[in-house]
């Protein structure tokens, strides 16, 4: 027990450490991560190993959750309907063509031309497990890399799109499979639309919901851990009824950091008001989830490493596993045209064509098929597995030689359309900013009729104080009368 404690202790300075390493050399560190699980996995005992891996992929899954839902929390309404234009194309056109790809791949290796068993339908079965990025490795990344922030949400965007696709295409051909029948692509694409639909409108109304319990209960909104652990159980919930998690947890995310706040809202029900302050997540607030991510990614990708013994890199299937971790770079170049040129640089470019992981999604979707009896998931299993770890090792060695400019040329002659730089801020967003001023100036009347005058002008202190120091601004009061109307005959009320 007390070298399991060592261990643990020693293994969160770790992580800190390699992410330092990370920002000053590139070096990735879920890379190193994963070369320490397989090292790991072999000094370890079987028993210890065992119990890793129970607790791995429990603790895989509630990192999916976290990441999507603090990513959401950096993500403006604005910015997701802008990224979504591009987004939606943008991630279906690149799934579709590694999907194309990787179907060809498996039925070359594993189908009628080499010999093997497998039809086309467990090749596009096999496709699918492997067709979606993941939210797990793209957002730690992004935000390691510093992108733009439309480029980051329409990669954030993508990863839980492509997942949801992912999810849908497997269970509806497992099932066809299961039952002896053909899978139908116009019933897939409904139960995805549907799936899509469904789970925004519940992470939408959700977040309105918990926003209204925060700002009526003091100690909940202390509590800093609770509307995490709420964004654990609206996943298990939209999960449990068939629609997707990914989705509710990413918008319930969003939709926590695009509310209104700063509003004192005044519920007049009785005689009585009703006061509710709804105020903005404190930065401590933010400080605290993304070390929570932090430490639940750096185990996540401990825990892949453990998944792989050396010695599956000898076997047939390692070198399947590499081509098929190879294969989606190659439809990406085509996509990225999709993307906006006047605020895609070319090295963010080649970071998104780059970004191609595949992650947590997959090797559950594997165990998935396999579980359901699907005839051969147990080769496909193995194959995701190796795959899923090649895929982030290419993904890693990739961005660390874009960051480190050995790339460059290969940009310069395929991203020829990018930019090699943008504008400075100032001259691109003159227009914005000329459009912003002119907008503040005419809400700055209407928001003037309740605001108190304002004071004159003070010479600045020498030293400003402290963020944690400074008082805080008044909120603003909105009133709602929700009481019944007074009847004609009942008596005159002094307002």
């Amino acid at each position: 027990m007390e070298m399991a404690i060592l261990a643990a202790g020693l293994f969160v300075f770790l992580a800190h450490l390699l992410d330092l390493v990370f920002r000053a050399t590139k070096i990735p560190d879920i890379l190193v991560l994963m070369i320490v699980g397989v090292i790991a996995g072999q000094a370890l005992e079987v028993s210890t190993i065992t119990t890793l891996k129970d607790v791995g992929q429990f603790v895989a899954v509630v990192t999916l959750v976290v990441i999507l839902f603090q990513g959401g929390l950096g993500l403006k309404i604005r910015e997701v309907l802008q990224a979504a234009k591009r987004a939606t194309p943008f991630a279906l056109l690149s799934m579709a063509g590694a999907v194309a790809m990787m179907t060809g791949v498996l039925y070359l290796y594993l189908g009628p031309p080499s010999g093997g068993s497998l039809d086309t339908t467990t090749c596009l079965l096999g496709a699918l497990i492997l067709g979606g990025t993941s939210s797990a490795v793209v957002i730690p990344m992004l935000n390691s890399l510093g992108t733009r922030k439309e480029l980051s949400a329409t990669l954030t965007l993508e990863s839980a799109l492509t997942d949801v696709v992912c999810i849908i295409g497997t269970v509806g051909i497992v099932t066809s499979l299961s039952m002896g029948s053909a899978p139908s692509a116009g019933g897939l694409l409904g139960d995805a639309v549907f799936s899509l639909v469904l789970a925004a409108l519940s992470g939408f109304i959700s977040g309105v919901i918990w926003t209204g319990i925060t700002a009526a209960s003091s100690r909940m909104k202390s509590n800093k851990l609770t509307t995490l652990a709420f964004a654990l159980v609206l996943y298990g919930l939209a999960e449990k009824v068939g629609i997707s998690g990914a989705i509710t947890a990413l918008t319930f995310g969003i939709t926590l950091n695009n509310l209104p706040t700063g509003i004192r809202l005044r519920l007049q029900v009785s005689d009585t008001p009703i006061t509710l302050d709804v105020t903005e997540m404190t930065g401590q607030e933010r400080k605290l989830y993304e070390e929570v991510v932090f430490l639940l990614k750096a185990f996540f990708f401990f825990y892949l490493g453990l998944t792989v013994e050396p010695g599956d890199f000898l076997s047939g299937s390692a070198m399947l596993a590499l081509v098929l971790a190879l294969v989606p770079f190659i439809p990406r170049f085509p996509v990225l045209f999709i993307l906006d040129r006047k605020t895609t640089p070319r090295r963010d470019a080649l970071i998104a064509w780059s970004l191609v992981p595949r992650g947590l999604a997959a090797a559950v979707l594997a165990q998935y098929a396999v579980g359901k009896g699907v005839p051969h998931a147990e080769s496909l299993a193995q194959v995701v597995n190796l795959m899923v770890f090649l895929s982030i090792t290419a993904v890693a060695v990739s961005v660390f030689l874009i960051e480190r400019g050995k790339l460059d040329s290969l940009g310069q002659v395929a991203l020829t359309w990018f930019p090699e730089t943008l504008a400075e801020p100032s001259e691109v967003s003159g227009e914005e900013a000329s459009k912003d001023e002119s907008t503040a100036t005419q809400i700055s009347p209407v928001a003037a009729l309740d605001a108190p005058a304002p004071p004159s002008p003070q010479p600045e202190p020498a030293a400003a104080a402290p963020t944690e120091s400074a008082p805080e601004e008044p909120l603003q009061t909105v009133t709602v009368d929700l009481r019944p109307a007074p009847g004609p005959d009942a008596p005159d009320e002094e307002l």
